[in-house]
């Protein structure tokens, strides 16, 4: 995520027993007539999907959790109402929190900057984004370096995609800031821009599967849950990730300093967040697949600790550090966050390749 022009912060289960669960029965055709034609229709779920298709995921829901019909299409509703609570989150919380530097850095731009626009182009941006982009691709390397098994395969897959995004993010921010800083209206700037921020929208879906796929690991009597909890079927969190990628390359979070794009962007990933550290706290323990007490905070920690970048944004703005300074610092902790994740899910990936 980019700290920068002095704007923004990127901030942001299913039960382990999903085995044994059936179908119900086929979902009924019972879909409601579409929505109205309207400049805003790429944001509704039904526009995204069609009618037919969610007939289909409706039958699908039922198939994976169990559910009956009247049952998912109640689910489905709920869900479809934490996705778009989430685009309206990410849209209206930035701006409510920046109390020392103004609502002003949200306005929004649809790429059309101002002259006086400032994009960070020193060695501290765009190195410390690249170092980021490292870091996150030695992660997403070494989890899928581990012994893959019929348990862990799942959680292998997303928890390397999640870092492998945060990896594009940040290589895509780090070559914007190093050759396109006077280039900002420009349609290379609006693609290099859009897959940065871009690869951060989609990492919302990547971690709500990879909370699924960790509730998906099996138990035993040293493991047994705490509470129940609904692991969220992964067709799900692809709908999170694609809708948010229409969301952001239909300029929707384009915002008049590029950085807050990001920001608007990480806030999407609450829900998701949330749903990890639910899904993590749902078991006594996860001795099962070696991973102490430790191991479990360090995950903790990856996941809950961007909330502060948001604040802090605002913080090092007010107090009118160098560019270059304040994203070096935001970068530092957003290495630490992100860093923990890739840690946290490979001591996870690597002990659920024999789980006890």
């Amino acid at each position: 995520m980019r700290a920068e022009a002095r704007s923004a912060s990127e901030d942001g289960a299913e039960g382990a027993e999903t085995a044994g669960l059936h179908a119900r029965g086929a979902s009924k055709k019972s879909g409601s007539p579409g929505p109205r034609e309207g400049p805003r229709r790429s944001l509704r779920l039904r526009d995204v999907l069609g009618r037919d298709s969610l007939r289909a995921v409706q039958s699908q829901l039922g198939a994976d959790v169990g559910l009956s019909d009247a049952e998912s299409l109640v689910w489905m509703a709920i869900f479809a109402g934490l996705l778009l609570g989430s685009f309206a989150l990410g849209r209206w919380l930035p701006p409510l929190t920046a109390f020392l530097s103004g609502p002003q850095l949200y306005t929004p731009a649809n790429f059309v900057y101002a002259p006086n626009v400032k994009f960070d182009d020193t060695w501290l941006t765009y190195g410390t984004d690249y170092g980021l982009a490292v870091v996150m691709s030695f992660f997403a390397l070494a989890m899928n370096a581990e012994t893959r098994t019929s348990h862990n395969a799942r959680l292998m897959e997303t928890g390397s995609t999640l870092l492998g995004s945060y990896a594009v993010s940040t290589l895509a921010g780090a070559l914007a800031h190093q050759f396109l800083p006077g280039k900002l209206h420009t349609s290379l700037f609006r693609l290099v821009w859009k897959i940065c921020v871009g690869a951060v929208g989609a990492a919302g879906g990547i971690m709500g599967a990879t909370a699924s796929a960790l509730a998906r690991l099996p138990t035993n009597e040293t493991s047994l849950p705490r509470f129940r909890i609904l692991v969220v079927p992964d067709f799900c969190w692809t709908l999170w990730s694609v809708f948010f990628l229409i969301v952001i390359f239909t300029n929707r979070f384009s915002m008049a300093q590029p950085a807050c794009d990001i920001f608007l962007t990480g806030v999407t990933q609450t829900i998701p967040t949330m749903y990890l550290v639910l899904v993590l706290f749902s078991r006594r323990s996860w001795a099962n697949v070696h991973v102490d007490a430790v191991g479990l905070a360090i995950l903790v920690y990856g996941a809950l600790a961007n909330i502060a970048l948001l604040p802090a944004y605002d913080v090092l703005n007010f107090a009118n550090l160098p560019l270059g300074v304040t994203n070096a610092l935001m970068h530092a902790w957003l290495c630490a966050a992100w860093g923990s994740q890739g840690y946290g899910l490979w001591r996870f990936v690597k002990g659920a390749s024999a789980p006890q």
